[in-house]
């Protein structure tokens, strides 16, 4: 499994990095806005990564569906759009893992 020190970009390893800091002092809320954040600026410096990066048609192109959203279709850059205001700990530990790998794997090369 991928560490945040493997995240190249600053911007983004700090998100993952807050992200799994929540996690472990049981703030799984927190967790999942700043996980489902690093997915949206993923999006924004690298639009392509689902359709056409290293994983399109992988299972990871689908994020969780577990109370919260990052959408590209109708905006003009993504939104993350949160359909609960609360999440426990298996909804923050899928949108960590999904984040991280998404950004290790697809974030753009120096």
């Amino acid at each position: 499994m991928s560490k945040p020190s493997d995240i190249k970009n600053p911007q983004l390893r700090a998100l993952v990095t807050a992200a799994h800091d929540a996690v472990r002092r049981g703030d799984y809320t927190a967790s999942v806005k700043h996980s489902t954040e690093a997915v949206r600026q993923l999006l924004m410096v690298r639009p392509d990564v689902f359709s056409a990066g290293p994983r399109a048609g992988t299972r990871y192109v689908f994020q969780p569906l577990v109370g919260v959203r990052v959408v590209t279709e109708g905006y003009a850059e993504p939104v993350v759009i949160f359909d609960r205001e609360k999440f426990g700990i298996a909804e923050a530990l899928t949108w960590y893992e999904y984040a991280l790998e998404n950004i290790v794997i697809g974030e753009p090369q120096a």
